[in-house]
């Protein structure tokens, strides 16, 4: 299994700035462009690129204590050249250090797309199906 997240290459301070500038690899292409633009894509293209996200998020759900992204779209996931995905935009991420019930009491109430967003919690596997369903149905909700 793989880390798909966009590669790290360093830090920038700018002058004034109280925190550093993260410098990350430049990905240019979405998942929701290639949908957008490429109506007939292969099922197992599709496939392959969900199996990339479903383990970024393993990989953040993981963590000790686990990392929540909130804010998972297709907009958030970017294609490498040759069609990897690598979950970006940790903005509104959250490192868990609460039991799951006072979660959704604490994290801001709509903190991603809403669309996206199940109506009861920041739930990142909601907003997996809601990038699943996108890629093969072709279908925005």
């Amino acid at each position: 299994m793989s880390i798909v997240f966009t590669q790290f290459l360093g830090l920038c301070f700018l002058p004034g700035m109280q925190l550093p500038l993260l410098v990350m690899e430049c990905l240019e292409t979405s998942l929701e462009d290639i949908l957008e633009h490429v109506p007939n894509l292969p099922l197992s293209l599709k496939r392959s690129v969900l199996e990339d996200v479903a383990c970024g998020l393993l990989y953040l759900h993981d963590r000790c204590p686990p990392v929540i992204h909130r804010d998972l779209t297709s907009k958030n996931v970017l294609l490498t050249s040759s069609l990897v995905a690598k979950i970006t935009d940790m903005g509104n991420s959250r490192i868990v250090t609460m039991r799951p019930g006072q979660i959704a009491r604490t994290l801001t109430k709509y903190p991603g797309t809403l669309v996206y967003m199940p109506p009861e919690t920041q739930d990142d596997m909601h907003c997996y199906g809601m990038c699943s369903r996108l890629a093969i149905l072709h279908y925005t909700p």
